[in-house]
């Protein structure tokens, strides 16, 4: 290999280490590699010693109980699904019932 050959080699080596960087930046600005923050989302934590706490995180609208030591985090207890629905459905029928009543009093 002349000289010559070991430069042009040196330069694309150099180039191609540039185009790496500029399209890692580039995505990491355009948020292509940014992680889904909604996908674990914490609820509580609390401390039980040294280092070691129970948390409790929410996965795919699940809750899980969670121990976390500093060697590992293990799966205590899984919540039992908040009912939302019924919720909803008690919110409307009271909205529901509270229109009726103002209309009522509105009619002469």
């Amino acid at each position: 290999m002349t000289q010559m050959d070991l430069l042009r080699l040196s330069l694309s080596l150099v180039v191609v280490v540039i185009l790496i960087l500029v399209a890692a930046w580039i995505a990491r600005r355009s948020g292509f590699m940014r992680s889904n923050s909604n996908v674990i989302k914490f609820i509580a934590a609390h401390p039980l010693g040294n280092k070691s706490s129970i948390v409790v995180v929410e996965v795919e609208q699940q809750k899980l109980v969670l121990g976390v030591s500093p060697q590992q985090v293990n799966l205590l207890h899984v919540l039992p699904p908040t009912n939302d629905e019924f919720q909803t459905t008690l919110h409307q029928a009271v909205s529901a019932q509270q229109q009726h009543s103002s209309s009522e009093n509105n009619t002469p």
